[in-house]
């Protein structure tokens, strides 16, 4: 997942899509990219020490046009069968509205 959200930004265009499960930022220097035909799925842990970083990263990428969907699971930092669920359903979202 912090691999993901860097490459989104370090290599604009790589990623329309992308399911992030308990994300972090990890560039000390984020660049100023257009994300605006990105859509995302970030998936923090209600228990997560690292919740409010998912958060703030969804912020920041929707500040760049991203267009995140926040679903946060009854978790800690581990995954969870409750991830399971969550991702299906926004996978499926994204497929009927042809983003797959």
């Amino acid at each position: 997942a912090n691999m993901l959200a860097a490459i989104l930004r370090l290599q604009p265009g790589v990623i329309g899509s992308a399911v992030l499960l308990r994300p972090m930022d990890v560039l000390e220097t984020p660049p100023t990219v257009d994300l605006e035909h990105v859509s995302l799925l970030i998936v923090p842990g209600s228990d997560d020490p690292f919740r409010g970083s998912s958060v703030t990263l969804a912020d920041h990428l929707r500040d760049l046009g991203a267009s995140p969907s926040v679903e946060t699971v009854n978790a800690g930092h581990p995954l969870s069968d409750a991830d399971q669920d969550v991702v299906r359903n926004w996978l499926a979202g994204q497929d009927r509205q042809g983003r797959l």
